[in-house]
């Protein structure tokens, strides 16, 4: 595959701040649009039992030459949201990751404590029709249909699976006519502690959204967001998106984490200074321990 790899991110562009600066609300990834504008590109996130969500990939793939992109990164719970995402320092800095140590668990296997390393995924750029309508704040009323996501696919194999997620993802490209841009997909996600954050079941409709229709369906959206019509139906710009953080950063960013993590005790991520062992739950497979390494394994 031609895929491309990026290790961090920039650590301005990277959390939210909360009041006075104090902790982060939220961590994101961002786009640049035009002078100071910027906007919101989180994972996606199916939350579980939801049947036939329609998402929209927007990456003109079509072929293992397409130009494709891979990174590391750490997406976890914090502050009562689950589609927190940042990039790792896994390869990038010879101190490590913060976030790796901050989220560190005892091994399944060896029972020993270790960082948590890092998930390599294969990014996609996505819409995710959800309507939603705002009840506060300068869009209160107002509805958004189309919200851009970043596709995180990861390399591991659902459970009971003959190919990884990517190899998935790579015939749907190759094999249906006209690749994957434009392309809409009806998604699911059972309720099993198994499941993946991005879906389990990727249904494809064989008919292609047209330029066209596309421009009409989400320029309420883009326009809500600061877009123009041809941002918001283009890929994100991942080496942007994905910039190196600054350790020191990510190192004060961590501890905010860590802290969250040891406050909200949780039965899927037991804090390891309880002596317990982290259980297998949700995107395990997707990120084996055995099977991880600093580098992108694409």
């Amino acid at each position: 595959m031609a895929f491309q790899g990026h290790g961090t991110q920039a650590a301005a562009e990277q959390a939210d701040k909360g009041p006075k600066g104090e902790a982060p609300l939220g961590f994101n990834f961002f786009e640049r649009l035009s002078g100071e504008k910027r906007g919101y590109i989180n994972p996606l996130y199916i939350a579980k039992n939801v049947k036939d969500r329609e998402v929209i990939i927007l990456d003109d793939i079509s072929s293992q030459q397409s130009p494709q992109f891979a990174a590391l990164v750490h997406q976890f719970a914090y502050n009562g949201r689950f589609d927190n995402i940042v990039t790792s320092l896994e390869g990038v800095d010879e101190r490590g990751c913060p976030f790796s140590n901050a989220r560190r668990e005892r091994d399944v296997k060896t029972k020993k404590v270790r960082p948590k390393l890092a998930s390599a995924v294969w990014l996609l750029t996505g819409l995710e029709k959800n309507p939603f309508t705002y009840e506060k704040g300068p869009n209160a009323g107002k509805t958004v249909t189309y919200r851009r996501v970043l596709i995180c696919v990861p390399r591991g194999r659902m459970p009971n699976s003959k190919v990884s997620r990517v190899e998935e993802f790579m015939n749907f490209a190759t094999k249906l006519k006209g690749g994957l841009r434009l392309r809409t997909f009806q998604v699911s996600r059972s309720g099993a502690d198994m499941s993946s954050k991005i879906g389990d079941t990727w249904w494809p409709l064989q008919e292609i959204t047209g330029v066209a229709e596309m421009r009409k369906l989400v320029a309420a959206d883009a326009d809500l967001f600061g877009y123009t019509v041809d941002q918001y139906l283009a890929p994100a710009d991942y080496m942007t998106v994905c910039k190196p953080m600054k350790f020191e950063t990510a190192q004060r960013l961590a501890k905010f984490v860590e802290d969250f993590r040891r406050d909200n005790p949780s039965p899927y991520d037991r804090f390891p200074d309880e002596g317990k062992t982290a259980p297998i739950h949700g995107d395990a497979y997707e990120a084996p321990p055995s099977d991880e390494g600093s580098t992108i394994p694409f």
